[in-house]
Parts: C-alpha cells; structure tokens; sequence
C-alpha cells in the first residue's frame, strides 16, 4: 500500500516552494512592464499564428492585422512612454530610437515589424529587471545573515559593540 502521508508532503512542499517563488517576485510579476511585455508577446503570439504570412512575407490579412496592429500599439505606447520619461529626466536610452522605429513602421503600416521590435525591447527590460529582482532578492537574503552585534578587540579589551560602531581596523574575534 502507497505511503500517502508521504505523497503529501511532498507535494505540500511542492506548493510551499512555488507559493515561496511567488511571493519573492510578486512585485516583480504585477510591475506594468511585465503585464504589458505578457500581453504583448501574447498578442504577437495570436498575430503569428492567424496570420504567418503577415510575420514573413508582408502580406497580412484583416485578422492579423487587427492582431498585430494591436501588439504593436500596446507595445509602443510603453516605450513611448518610456522614451519620454527618459528625455524629461535627460535620461537618453535605446527607448528613444525605438520609439522613431515603432512610429515610422506604424505609419507605413508595417505592424508586424512594429510589434516585433516593441515586444524584442519589452523582453530584453523584462530580463533586465527579472535578474536585477533576483540579485535584490539574493542581497536581502544576505543582509539578513549579518549579527546585530559583534565582539571586537580595541586596547587589548574584547567588547561586544553595535554592527554599525564597527571601525575600520578593528580586530572582529569569531567565537565558535
């Protein structure tokens, strides 16, 4: 007879980790950036499948249109945002020149390079923010390895004294 107790606890563990994975990168999940690049590439994802030829050939059909079309505005609009954002705050990023290229390929009407171009940029941020989340996360974990207070040797006294009131030079003592 199968050990169910056991059955359980692993998958009680399974669901504990994916719940721990979800809460650290919570605020990384519901970021706009993240919703909008999803939505996005999702959008692009449809547009490619009703209407390939679209993607290849320039020859896009009235659903794949409406589908790229869409991808491509709701990709640009966030750049767009974005690029403006950053000439406000002198802050010139690859956003600005994207945005040129999602206007211009908007305006002849080429969607699906567009929405390609917009949803290649989203993901690239997306991943720069995933491993920055990651390495806040990481130094957090860290930080809270760190006493609260430490014995140091200061003329030829061992006292035990505030991580903070740490100088350097000092002798730090590790008891084990």
């Amino acid at each position: 007879m199968p050990d169910n107790n056991n059955n359980d606890s692993v998958a009680g563990a399974a669901a504990c980790k994916s719940s721990h994975w979800l809460h650290r990168y919570r605020s990384f999940l519901v970021d706009p950036g993240t919703l909008i690049t999803l939505s996005c590439g999702i959008l692009l994802i449809l547009a490619v499948i009703s209407d390939p030829g679209g993607l290849y050939h320039g020859e896009v059909h009235e659903g794949g249109s409406i589908l790229y079309l869409a991808a491509a505005l709701l990709g640009s609009s966030y750049i767009w945002w974005s690029a403006l954002q950053g000439i406000r705050e002198r802050d010139f990023t690859a956003d600005i020149p994207v945005s040129i290229a999602t206007m211009a390929a908007i305006t002849i009407g080429e969607y699906a390079a567009a929405a390609v171009v917009a949803v290649l940029l989203l993901l690239g941020g997306l991943l720069e923010e995933f491993v920055a989340a990651r390495a806040n996360q990481s130094l957090e974990s860290l930080s809270s390895l760190l006493p609260d207070s430490v014995t140091v040797r200061r003329e030829g006294r061992d006292l035990t004294v505030c991580l903070e009131e740490v100088r350097a030079g000092d002798m730090l003592l590790v008891v084990l």
